[in-house]
């Protein structure tokens, strides 16, 4: 529509929009936003007990929020203190809150730094997008789900935590254009996809009514492909095909990389509150559970796959700082599901094994286990070459600090791969290698035929995104957030469609409501009657068409995100 109007230094037209779009927000809240009833003040059922229809708990409901406070905490207290339902609701979701609060501004923000010429551009776009567009996911958002009562939008925490999750979806369509883009760019296409995702959530959540916990369908999926398709209509991957090798734009630090990983660790410990944040009870609990495994499985396959497809078996960064949260999007859809630990930690591996491959042959381009220089999704690097596996049984290599040859007092290692030796004093050295014939077996054997056949892969699949496509992503969003939440797409439906009353218990219709049966059958107020009323009526959905309906709404996710990000682009 608008994006590929300007090109050039745009300081002026940023500040104006930023007046512009931040006025429009004012003036929209003032009109349709108010507080939800147990943020407001003025609301009667703040003070009143709970049997006279207020807000206050009575004993045995404190206790029940008591359970959630460990003894340590300064929160604690033997006697039960006065504790309203709001106040629970907010102790509850704060926490939740505060972690994806943290990874969408730390967390995404700093994963974008590795570019050593564009940290500035990730850290501060981050901050100002985000800020923008949480205000404008909250309206958004809200629009779908007015208070019948007064048609105006109550806010909440719950509120905040959505928009927060709305804009990750933002932020990862701004890793795929990520210094190809202008501040203003940006800023109009986050506008324009905000609103767009809200849609297309609702259309998959009340209409299709397809479970996503995780929001790897509509969050990842959609963000992904949203920017690539954006990427695309720019058509700077032309260009960039062109000068491969000779741009050193593209690529990053040894400083740019550490703070890469920093945020890659952030992410890591809070994807299972990000996964968790709008679930409840035992619902929750599992998404934990699945979550943390899924991550956990995900990063250890991940270094195993790094070191298998890279040069000298070394891990590569990329993959480190990317592909060991691809977990965590592979399990989103499926994570408050009956899917059994071991499920969880099997949808982990393979998560991890995919997206390295997707980095190493579906995005990067440039020589095969060859050079550091030139590359697309492992940029050249200067002084921070990749990661070697000490001791590996494919291939040895003397050196874990191979990066640091600057520190005073290091000695030289010879990397002579027949015998692993190095030159010197072995015992003043704290890395070594395994020497033996076993070892000289495995290496020369192995390593060859492996590197032999990884290397026809990659010379076949390497160029095929920029070169053939001419479809450049900064980040690797495919790999991380597009492959991974198809897969958890996929896996959504077929889950749903092996689930039953057997593995669920009554709870089957909570966790899919449209498998209840209607209002006027008499099988609805068994149902309910058994869940304490704490259910609508469904349609009667069967297990497989709720399948169906589960890959319905993720092809229509990628649809949605694919041709609106093609014309914003356009």
């Amino acid at each position: 529509m608008a994006i590929k109007t300007r090109t050039g230094a745009d300081g002026p037209h940023v500040a104006t929009a930023l007046v512009v779009f931040q006025c429009l927000i004012i003036v929209v809240m003032t009109a349709v936003a108010r507080y939800h009833p147990y943020a407001d003040a003025k609301d009667n059922r703040n003070s009143a007990l709970s049997h006279q229809g207020g807000f206050q708990l009575g004993l045995d409901e404190r206790e029940l929020y008591k359970f959630y406070i460990s003894p340590l905490s300064p929160l604690y207290s033997p006697v039960p203190a006065p504790l309203t339902k709001s106040k629970g609701v907010v102790f509850l979701l704060f926490a939740v809150f505060q972690d994806v609060h943290v990874m969408i501004f730390a967390g995404f923000g700093f994963l974008m730094s590795f570019l050593k010429r564009y940290g500035y551009s990730s850290t501060g776009f981050t901050l100002l997008l985000g800020a923008l567009m949480v205000q404008w996911g909250i309206l958004c958002h809200g629009f779908f789900r007015l208070d019948s009562s007064d048609h105006k939008i109550p806010i909440s925490i719950e509120s905040l935590l959505s928009a927060d999750v709305a804009t990750a979806a933002i932020l990862i369509s701004m890793g795929a254009v990520l210094g190809k883009t202008t501040p203003l760019q940006l800023l109009i296409m986050g506008f324009i996809e905000m609103i767009v995702f809200t849609a297309n959530e609702y259309l998959g959540v009340e209409v299709f009514k397809a479970v996503d916990a995780g929001g790897s369908m509509y969050v990842h999926v959609f963000g992904a492909y949203f920017g690539l398709a954006v990427s695309l209509a720019l058509g700077h991957g032309k260009v960039i095909a062109k000068s491969e090798g000779e741009d050193s734009k593209e690529g990053s630090s040894y400083t740019s990389d550490i703070f890469a990983m920093i945020a890659t660790i952030f992410l890591w410990l809070f994807w299972p509150s990000f996964n968790a944040g709008l679930s409840t009870g035992d619902d929750k609990h599992r998404a934990v559970i699945n979550t943390y495994l899924s991550l956990a499985s995900c990063c250890v396959m991940a270094f195993a796959t790094s070191a298998v497809v890279n040069k000298d078996n070394k891990f590569d960064m990329v993959h480190i700082q990317n592909s060991t949260l691809a977990g965590g999007v592979a399990v989103g859809t499926v994570c408050d599901l009956m899917i059994h630990p071991f499920g969880a930690v099997l949808i982990g591996m393979l998560a991890g094994v995919v997206s390295v491959l997707g980095y190493r042959f579906l995005q990067r381009s440039g020589k095969p286990f060859g050079g550091r220089g030139g590359t697309f999704s492992t940029p050249n690097r200067e002084v921070n070459l990749d990661l070697p596996v000490i001791g590996s049984l494919l291939d040895c290599e003397s050196s874990a600090l191979y990066h640091a040859v600057t520190e005073v007092g290091l000695r030289h290692y010879s990397h002579n791969r027949s015998d692993c030796r190095r030159q010197g004093n072995r015992d003043s050295i704290p890395f070594g290698c395994t020497e033996g014939l076993f070892h000289k077996y495995v290496s020369t054997l192995t390593s060859s035929k492996l590197r032999h056949a990884t290397n026809e892969l990659s010379l076949a699949f390497q160029p095929y995104l920029l070169s053939l496509v001419h479809l450049h992503d900064t980040c690797g969003v495919n790999n991380l957030h597009g492959i991974p939440g198809v897969m958890s797409g996929v896996m959504g439906a077929v889950v749903a469609g092996l689930a039953t009353e057997k593995d669920y218990n009554y709870s089957l219709y909570q966790q899919f409501p449209a498998r209840m049966p209607p209002a006027n059958s008499s099988d609805y107020w068994e149902y309910a009657a058994h869940l304490g009323g704490d259910v609508n009526p469904g349609v009667g959905r069967s297990a497989s068409g709720q399948a169906g309906y589960q890959l319905l709404a993720l092809s229509v996710t990628f649809l949605v995100a694919w041709v609106s990000g093609a014309l914003t682009g356009t």
